[in-house]
């Protein structure tokens, strides 16, 4: 580009602290999610700069079907929280992810109690019900953003609300009724 620029990170917009109010009338629709990734593609190639994604958008991009090996090979990933991703709060408080809110540890308590913090946001993947649980991406994927998904359904180990494999699976289910 023109000014130098070469690399683009796109952000899911996510329900914490302002957002709280504005998630649901400002949220990635359906639609969006689905022509997100296919966009980013064109528009990378188009203007020869290198676009990605947040975790919160693998399930967008698992939604087409890339090779697993691919992803794997790009140490792509979905929710890391509390694994090889924390939030640390400008008051030294610590969350799995800057996007969950904090359970009480600090920065100064993660020596000695790392190895046994963030159990759920390490083992969600073990506990997501369908139709994560029968996904080919879960193990790459996660079950989307545990962030949204507790915002959402108060459930932290339900899988993400809006990735259009569960989005798909819900209205399938809707219309058997």
């Amino acid at each position: 580009s023109k000014k130098g620029l070469n690399e683009i990170e796109f952000l899911r917009f996510k329900p914490l602290g302002r957002g709280i109010d504005r998630y649901n009338a400002e949220r990635t629709t359906f639609e969006q999610n689905i022509k997100l990734i296919p966009l980013l593609i064109k528009m990378s190639e188009k203007y020869k700069i290198t676009a990605k994604i947040d975790c919160s958008f693998v399930p967008m991009l698992c939604y087409h079907k890339p090779p697993k090996e691919l992803l794997y090979s790009m140490a792509t990933y979905g929710c890391e929280a509390g694994n090889v991703l924390l939030g640390i709060k400008s008051n030294g408080k610590v969350s799995g992810c800057s996007f969950l809110e904090s359970e009480g540890l600090s920065v100064l308590d993660l020596p000695k109690k790392f190895s046994n913090s963030f159990q759920r946001e390490r083992t969600v993947a073990n506990n997501i019900s369908e139709p994560c649980k029968s996904c080919d991406y879960l193990d790459i994927c996660k079950g989307g953003c545990h962030g949204i998904s507790l915002h959402i359904s108060g459930v932290y180990e339900d899988p993400d609300p809006y990735c259009p494999f569960v989005e798909e699976y819900r209205n399938k289910n809707r219309e058997k009724k």
